[in-house]
């Protein structure tokens, strides 16, 4: 029997805020591969259901609170990171969207996936928690609730807003946030936010800079892009998405309203789009999504526009990074 936890004692330690101290076991049975749920905070998960116990597979997903595995010759393995097979046509488009930037978007033409790893950014997306001054002890990370709000949900407001980007191209503007690839601090944002300024520099600024930046990597049909600057910036951490039903929160600059915060949960999961009913309007696009841990788990991009929906805002996964617009080496954020 395979152990998983936060805890020291467990076969498979876990450094992540979101798995519970002693989370779930794995034992060979005479039924097959068992998976234990340990009565965890934020549940396992198979296939995207959760489940107490169930009997799994080769090819199994499989998800111990927002760490994701796959099962593999009889062992719960990380999922491969190789590139996906990228959408043709953004599903934002195929649900007639309305695209949440401020200034007018035009149609434009989708690069080939040639072109588009010609262009991304060569880097590896690694973890700055250490270098923020953040423990690396499973044992001293606190359980996180990712269906709850945080219980310092001002503090995180507070840090959150002070992070967020606004960002300035011709006659529209949107928002970003900060990530670390590498040894480089970037700007995360939407392409159809930079897509004007992609040959221009293009002027950004949050509560304490004002600055300018270049775009490296864009690419349309995620609709991803990601900008160098030489201005000091604190990166965000970043996470793998959460189990369906997670608290999130979104900040921005809706409407020019700089910083502005709405809460929401995650009502779904689609090739790599997170769908919520947090509030995403014009402006709030490229802003950084927050699960309770703290951390950036998506880009908000659009909201579906229609008289018979309500409250459908599409988020763009982190991981999505890594498929469109960076080389990610076989790693991941979180």
């Amino acid at each position: 029997m395979t152990t998983f936890g936060r805890a020291p004692d467990n076969d498979v330690v876990l450094d992540d805020d979101t798995v519970s101290s002693h989370h779930a076991t794995l034992e060979s049975t005479p039924q097959g591969l068992s998976l234990t749920d340990l009565g965890s905070t934020n549940g396992t998960f198979v296939n995207g259901t959760r489940v107490q116990q169930a009997v799994v597979t080769q090819g199994d997903a499989v998800r111990l609170g927002g760490v994701t595995f796959v099962v593999s010759n009889g062992r719960l393995e990380p999922p491969s990171r190789e590139r996906k097979r990228r959408r043709t046509a953004p599903l934002l488009v195929l649900l007639a969207l309305v695209i949440a930037a401020v200034g007018t978007i035009a149609v434009i033409g989708l690069r080939n996936q040639d072109d588009a790893r010609r262009e991304s950014a060569q880097a590896t997306i690694a973890s700055d928690s250490q270098e923020d001054g953040k423990s690396d002890s499973p044992s001293a990370a606190p359980n996180v609730d990712l269906f709850a709000a945080p219980k310092d949900l001002g503090i995180l407001v507070d840090e959150a807003s002070a992070s967020v980007i606004s960002i300035d191209c011709a006659d529209g503007s949107g928002s970003g946030w900060p990530i670390r690839i590498g040894n480089d601090v970037l700007i995360v944002t939407n392409h159809h936010v930079i897509e004007y300024c992609i040959n221009t520099t293009v002027r950004f600024s949050n509560i304490a800079v004002d600055g300018r930046a270049n775009v490296i990597a864009s690419d349309a049909p995620t609709d991803l892009a990601v900008l160098r600057t030489t201005t000091k910036l604190t990166p965000l951490d970043t996470a793998q998405p959460p189990p369906v039903g997670a608290w999130l929160m979104v900040v921005g600059n809706p409407l020019g309203l700089e910083r502005s915060v709405s809460y929401g949960t995650l009502n779904n999961v689609y090739e790599g789009l997170l769908i919520t009913d947090a509030a995403i309007n014009p402006g709030n696009s490229g802003g950084p999504v927050f699960d309770s841990a703290g951390k950036v788990v998506g880009v908000a991009s659009a909201k579906i526009s229609d008289n018979e929906v309500d409250r459908v805002g599409i988020v763009i996964g982190v991981e999505e990074l890594c498929v469109a617009v960076l080389d990610c080496d076989g790693t991941f954020p979180g």
